[in-house]
Parts: C-alpha cells; structure tokens; sequence
C-alpha cells in the first residue's frame, strides 16, 4: 500500500484485484496490510463481514455482470441495453431496500474507453438522469463510507 500511498487523495482502505483474480491467500495479505474490505466477490449486493486468521475484512461485492466492458464489450449487448440493464437494476434494487429496510449495492463500473465514447455517452447520461431523478432515494457513498454504516 505504501507504493499507491503517493497517488491516493486519503488513506487506502480497500481492494479490487486485478480482474478479480485473488488467491486464496489475499484476504489474509489484505488484512495485514490494514486494509478494510475487498471488491473481489461478485456474491450479493449487500456488505458482509469476512473473518481471516488476522482479523475482520468487510466483503463490499461489486456486481460484474453490469459492468460496462463485461456487457457491451464482453457479452456484446447494444449500449442502450446496457442503459436498460443498469435502470433495471437500479428499479429493482430500490424496491428490494424499501421492502427490506435496508440498502443495496448498485456499483457503476465504468471505464473511459467503453461508454465515454462520444457514440455511447447519450446511453450512459440516461444512467445518471435514472439515478438522478432517484436522488432522494439513493445514496452515493464511498466505500469506506458504506463500510463505516455497515458496522
């Protein structure tokens, strides 16, 4: 962590391996390290605490499968399928915490080179006018944010 130190606005608290591809050790190395939670897991979409030989992790899964290069650049989906896929989610997650009482994950994986593409960003300002017009309804949080009200 002392080497990403220099390029963090704050202290580094959590981990997204690289494609996802942990071992079965990195949870271990993880805690070592100080750090709070790990992204890897593609499980639920709700926090959930992770006990390794060196302590408690938080577990914060970060869904894959609506990732923008997972759906249009992987599985080849039309950009205004993804658009639907995202406010689809977004809907029934919503409805899914308001029945439950309590909060879901709905991570916005986005890479420059997939939907900030001048013929896909209409697709994607239609993702954030959805969430925006949710905005009394949803919490944008950071993850040490969402780890701190899980605890």
């Amino acid at each position: 962590m002392q080497a990403l130190a220099p390029y963090a606005d704050g202290p580094i608290t959590g981990w997204l391996s690289p494609a996802r591809s942990q071992s079965h050790n990195t949870p271990e190395l993880l805690q070592q390290a100080g750090l709070q939670w790990f992204g890897d897991w593609v499980n639920d979409e709700l926090p959930y605490p992770f006990q390794t030989a060196n302590g408690p992790l938080t577990a914060l899964p970060l869904s894959l499968e609506l990732e923008d290069r997972f759906v249009v650049g992987e599985n080849l989906h039309a950009e205004a399928e993804y658009a639907d896929q995202m406010v689809d989610a977004c809907d029934f997650l919503l409805e899914e915490a308001q029945h439950t009482g309590q909060g879901r994950l709905l991570a916005l994986n986005i890479h420059p080179w997939v939907m900030g593409q001048p013929h896909r960003i209409k697709h994607l300002e239609r993702v954030f006018a959805h969430l925006a017009d949710r905005a009394g309804l949803i919490w944008n949080a950071a993850p040490s944010e969402i780890i701190a009200a899980s605890r």
